[in-house]
C-alpha cells in the first residue's frame, strides 16, 4: 500500500512538473516555424557535404523533428559533428515540427553528422539555406543599447570582432534596484542603481575591445521611452527619481561626437540625439533590437526614434542588424545550456519582416569573454549572494527549482552561446512592422 501511495504521488508530482514545463512558452510547441526562404539546397540527411561553401557564409539548415515521451521532462536537443568539433542546439519541450537551426561553424567541411537526443529527425531530406558573409572585420559597427547590458547580451561578439564598434547605451536603467538593498531609501536605491548601470555601460565594453571614447550613455529614464513617444510635448521624468533632468546619469564628455549637451528627457530630443550620433559616426551596419520579436517597449520605441533619426538624414543605405533580448512569447529564449548554438526564433506568421540573416561566430575565447562581460554587470548577478549564510543556501534551491521546472531565464545561460544571430534588414522594412502594430 506504501508502495503504491508512493508511486501516486511521483506520478502526480511528474505531471505537475510536465505540465509546467509546456506553459512556458506561450505558443503551441507542436507547430512548424514558419520562414518563407528561398533557393535551398536539398541534402540526404545521412550525406550532407558543406565543401562547397565558403567559411563564414551563414547556413540555415531545414529539417523536421518530433520528441519522444523523454522531451517532456528533459530539453531535447540536436547534436552537430565532425572529426573536430561537436555543437548542441537545443529546442522546446516536446516540440514537434519543422525547425531551422544554425550550422554555419561547419561551413567548409565535406561532412557533418547529426544525433538526435529526445527527439527524432523525421525529416530525411533537408533544405540548407546560405546568406553571405558580412565581412564584421572590415565594417564599422553602432550598436543601440536600450539599457545598459543590452550590448552585451545581444552582440558582444559581434562588436568585439568589428573594426571599429561604437556602443550607444540610451536609458540609466535606474528602475527596479533589486541588488541595491544596503541602502534603505528607495530614491537613493533608484540612484546608486543608475550609477553603477552607467559604470557597467562605460566600461565593460572595454573588455570587448571598444575605446572608452565610443561610448555614450544618454541618460534617457528606464521604462520612459514610450511614454516619451505617446506624450511628445511633455518632458517625461524618472519613474524612480521624480527627475526629469537627463544631465542626471548622461555621460557624452569622453567622446568626441558631436552631441547635443542640453538635450531633456523628450521624443524629439532622442530623435536629435540619434541624428547627430549617426551622423557623426557614418556606421556600416546599425546593430538595434527588432520590435517584431522583442518584447520590452523601450527596445521597441528605442528602434523607432532611431529610424526617425536616420529618416531625416536619408541614410536608408545603411545595414540594420536586429535581434531580441525578450523574446515575445517568453523570458527562456534562446532555449538550452551555455555554450549551445542559437537557432531561429520561433516564427509563425509573415509579420515579423526581414531580408537576409547573419550569424555571428564567437570563438571560444570570445564566449569565455563574454561570461565575464555579463559578470561584471550588476543587474544580471544574483542579488547580494555573498552577504551573510542564509542567502547563498536560498540561491542555491532557487537555482535547484529553476534547473527542475526548466524556469531558469539567466542571461549567462541564454546569451553566452557558439554565435549570435542577427536579422538584417532596412528603414522601409522596419516601417512596415511598426505601421502593422499600430504604432505608427
Amino acid at each position: 500500500m506504501i508502495i503504491i501511495s508512493i508511486v501516486i504521488v511521483l506520478f502526480i508530482v511528474l505531471f505537475i512538473l510536465v505540465i509546467s514545463k509546456h506553459k512556458i512558452y506561450k505558443y503551441n510547441q507542436k507547430q512548424d516555424y514558419i520562414y518563407d526562404f528561398k533557393n535551398p539546397k536539398v541534402f540526404e540527411l545521412d550525406d550532407i557535404n558543406l565543401e562547397e561553401y565558403k567559411r563564414y557564409e551563414t547556413l540555415i539548415l531545414k529539417l523536421k523533428l518530433k520528441s519522444n515521451f523523454l522531451s517532456k521532462i528533459f530539453l531535447p536537443y540536436l547534436e552537430i559533428s565532425n572529426i573536430n568539433k561537436k555543437e548542441k542546439t537545443f529546442f522546446e519541450y516536446g516540440l514537434n515540427g519543422i525547425r531551422y537551426i544554425d550550422i554555419s561553424s561547419f561551413a567548409g567541411n565535406s561532412s557533418i553528422k547529426i544525433d538526435s537526443k529526445m527527439c527524432k529527425i523525421t525529416s530525411k531530406k533537408v533544405e540548407i539555406f546560405s546568406y553571405d558573409n558580412l565581412n564584421i572585420k572590415e565594417k564599422k559597427v553602432l550598436i543601440i543599447a536600450p539599457h545598459p547590458d543590452d550590448a552585451e547580451i545581444s552582440s558582444f561578439g559581434l562588436y568585439n570582432s568589428a573594426k571599429e564598434s561604437y556602443i550607444i547605451t540610451v536609458t540609466a536603467g535606474e528602475g527596479s534596484s533589486k541588488y541595491c538593498d544596503l541602502e534603505n531609501n528607495s530614491k537613493n536605491k533608484a540612484i546608486l542603481k543608475g550609477k553603477l548601470r552607467k559604470f557597467n555601460a562605460l566600461t565593460t565594453s572595454i573588455i570587448g575591445g571598444v575605446k572608452y571614447e565610443n561610448n555614450l550613455i544618454l541618460g534617457y529614464f528606464d521604462g520612459t521611452i514610450k511614454n516619451m513617444f505617446n506624450n511628445k510635448n511633455k518632458c517625461i521624468p524618472s519613474k524612480s527619481l521624480n527627475v526629469s533632468d537627463i544631465s542626471y546619469f548622461r555621460q557624452i564628455d569622453n567622446s568626441k561626437i558631436p552631441i547635443n549637451e542640453n538635450s531633456s528627457s523628450m521624443w524629439e530630443s532622442l530623435v536629435d540625439d540619434f541624428k547627430n550620433i549617426v551622423d557623426s559616426i557614418n556606421p556600416d551596419l546599425i546593430f538595434t533590437l527588432h520590435p517584431r520579436i522583442d518584447s520590452h517597449p523601450d527596445h521597441q520605441y528605442t528602434t523607432l526614434a532611431l529610424l526617425e533619426a536616420m529618416e531625416i538624414l536619408n541614410k536608408q543605405d545603411i545595414k540594420i542588424l536586429t535581434s531580441t533580448n525578450h523574446l515575445i512569447y517568453n523570458e527562456f529564449y534562446p532555449y538550452g545550456d551555455m555554450f549551445s548554438t542559437i537557432p531561429l526564433v520561433p516564427k509563425f506568421d509573415n509579420n515579423f519582416i526581414f531580408n537576409s540573416i547573419y550569424s555571428h561566430q564567437l570563438t571560444k575565447e570570445q564566449q569565455i569573454y563574454k561570461y565575464y562581460a555579463l559578470e561584471t554587470m550588476h543587474d544580471l548577478r544574483e542579488p547580494m549572494i555573498n552577504i551573510g549564510i542564509k542567502r547563498p543556501f536560498q540561491f542555491a534551491f532557487k537555482q535547484l527549482k529553476r534547473y527542475i521546472n526548466g524556469k531558469d531565464k539567466s542571461y549567462y545561460r541564454r546569451a553566452v552561446k557558439t554565435n549570435e544571430i542577427f536579422y538584417i534588414t532596412n528603414i522601409e522594412e522596419l516601417k512596415k512592422v511598426y505601421k502593422e502594430m499600430g504604432i505608427i
